[in-house]
């Protein structure tokens, strides 16, 4: 074997692992950018998902203001845990009312007579809350704010009512 043989195999050699470890630097930047964009992914959906269940809350109460704007429709009454929406309505000759309001980590829903005692234990659970918050301004505009897993959104509803009877 000659000299300009070994250079070749030496120069073949330094080209193989040349090639080897930028195909290994290509593959670890490649599984780098891979978990970065996974994580981002994952973040991303917690949020919306987060997003989501606040905002599935709060459009169901201001579904349910819409709803019974009407005269008497509306009433912020008090509970223990706070503030609870009462609406009104009249069905077939018989008055029935619906409570929205804040309990034990919740928004619970209670329908029932008019003229039936406000038991807050007798509600169904709509969608679980760390806070649920109603009130009204100056203005007769419902002011609700709700909190899911530590996503908090609050809307104002103007009604035509202003929720005191007419």
């Amino acid at each position: 074997m000659n000299g300009r043989d070994t250079v070749k195999v030496n120069k073949s050699k330094l080209d193989v692992i040349f090639v080897l470890t930028l195909f290994m630097l290509f593959a670890a930047s490649l599984l780098t950018v891979t978990v970065a964009c996974a994580h981002i992914y994952r973040d991303s959906g917690e949020r919306i998902s987060e997003r989501f269940d606040s905002s599935t809350a709060i459009t169901m109460v201001v579904q349910k203001i819409r709803a019974y704007d009407h005269a008497g429709g509306i009433e912020l009454i008090e509970t223990d845990s706070g503030n609870a929406l009462r609406l009104n309505e009249e069905i077939d000759g018989t008055a029935y009312s619906t409570y929205i309001y804040y309990r034990a980590g919740g928004i619970y829903e209670l329908f029932n007579a008019a003229d039936t005692e406000f038991v807050p234990e007798n509600g169904i659970l709509v969608i679980e809350a760390d806070a649920f918050k109603i009130e009204q301004d100056d203005n007769g505009a419902y002011i609700i704010s709700v909190t899911v897993n530590n996503s908090a959104v609050s809307r104002h509803v103007n009604v035509r009512t202003g929720g005191a009877e007419q």
